[in-house]
């Protein structure tokens, strides 16, 4: 894709933004925009800080989505943040923890993650799989019982261990084991794996379940590194938008 400035409005998203969910999906491939990561993903951010925020999730998606080029760049927050972002674990400030569009309201409104945990139609605002994470409950676990099961499901079934910043699920973990059904990104925050390492953890990323703005202690002694500042797997919630799509390319609005 050639683009003569680095801006979103270069991306012509719009010429896509009612492609149907596979459709859409392909398109984004194709384009390859992770390899426009550096300047899409803080763009896409302030974008979004102008966003006016009404009652509720949906009012507020179709609300600030009334032209094609809104509804594609919000269609870029309903899919895995790899297709924009290959390289998480060196760019955590923008991975696949952290909320595009809460980001947006926390850097540049002064709007807290936990000032939304009530927030009607959530769902429609926070990344779906980081959405289930957040909202989930999660089992009381001590630090002891949390080291456990990360050293059993990091453990390959010849004994050898598995790297936990670049292992994004555990494995192995029993059916009778209350981990065995939680959302997969839950599981990565409380084990602190993968993103959610204490060496690769970003103040923007969601952390805690219970307080969606905390940094947990690490549950094991490292050097902290201090920061400032596939298509789609199997989730139903992912790519949903408040309006009906096609393969024509026509989009209707779906009313409030």
């Amino acid at each position: 894709m050639y683009l003569r400035k680095q801006t979103l409005d270069e991306l012509n998203l719009g010429e896509l933004s009612t492609l149907a969910e596979l459709d859409w999906l392909e398109a984004i491939e194709k384009l390859k925009l992770y390899k426009h990561h550096s300047w899409l993903l803080p763009q896409l951010v302030q974008h979004f800080s102008s966003w006016k925020i009404l009652a509720d999730g949906k009012s507020t998606v179709l609300y600030n989505c009334q032209t094609p080029q809104q509804r594609g760049l919000y269609r870029l927050t309903r899919i895995v943040r790899s297709a924009l972002l290959k390289a998480q674990v060196k760019h955590s400030e923008y991975s696949q923890l952290v909320p595009i569009i809460l980001l947006a309201h926390k850097r540049y409104n002064g709007r807290s993650y936990e000032s939304w945990r009530d927030y009607p139609g959530l769902e429609w605002i926070l990344e779906p799989e980081l959405y289930q994470a957040a909202t989930a409950v999660a089992p009381e676990c001590s630090r002891e019982e949390l080291l456990k099961i990360t050293s059993t499901g990091l453990t390959t079934l010849d004994g050898k261990p598995k790297n936990p910043v670049s292992t994004h699920k555990l494995t192995g973990v029993d059916k009778d084991h209350k981990f065995y059904n939680l959302p997969r990104l839950l599981i990565v925050q409380l084990c602190q794996i993968w993103l959610a390492h204490p060496t690769i953890r970003h103040e923007a990323m969601i952390l805690d379940h219970n307080n969606w703005d905390s940094i947990p202690q690490p549950l094991i002694d490292v050097e902290v590194v201090a920061t400032k500042s596939q298509l789609q797997p199997k989730n139903t919630l992912l790519n949903q938008v408040p309006w009906k799509l096609d393969n024509s390319g026509v989009g209707t609005l779906v009313t409030v």
